[in-house]
């Protein structure tokens, strides 16, 4: 039996520039733009392994932000509890809303002061994988080229929660 292990990138890391965010996700197209006055102060906590991107971020202003995930690779964000003033698409999102990012393409948003996000990124072809293996090959049509914004139910977005920092915890 092989014994073979992936690395684990970690980033944990808060800025003052947004030039130095910026630079330090090298592979997302990201533009943001400072709406309101004051010092920018922005928060990343990134885990990748096999390349799939675990990660969350806290912004202190209020953004304009046009994103685009790396290549072939599809973006999910749930926004932190009590996290509100979010616009996309002409759709108001809270802490209840589940974002998925269109493939190879831009997502333009508006986010408040005190944004607060987890964010999944995963190869597009192993999300297709484990759908059909799950039993769900029509994961395709669910997730739009467009993006798509679901609503989800408190209690699954207690276990999400709970799951995507569950890596960053100490044990």
């Amino acid at each position: 039996m092989s014994n073979s292990t992936t690395a684990i990138k970690i980033l944990n890391q808060e800025f003052s520039e947004l030039k130095a965010f910026v630079e330090s996700l090298g592979d997302w197209s990201l533009r943001f733009c400072q709406l309101d006055r004051g010092p920018t102060s922005i928060h990343v906590l990134q885990a990748a392994c096999g390349g799939i991107f675990l990660g969350y971020g806290r912004f202190n202003r209020r953004y304009e932000q046009r994103n685009i995930s790396p290549i072939g690779m599809r973006t999910f964000a749930l926004l932190s509890r009590w996290t509100t003033d979010v616009h996309w698409r002409d759709e108001e999102l809270n802490d209840r809303s589940l974002v998925s990012y269109p493939l190879d393409r831009e997502i333009i948003a508006v986010s408040g002061p005190d944004f607060r996000v987890f964010t999944l990124t995963v190869p597009e072809s192993l999300l297709i994988e484990r759908a059909e293996v799950l039993g769900y090959p029509q994961i395709t049509r669910l997730l739009r080229e467009v993006g798509n914004h679901f609503r989800v139910t408190i209690p699954a977005l207690y276990r999400l929660r709970s799951h995507l920092c569950e890596p960053f915890v100490p044990t």
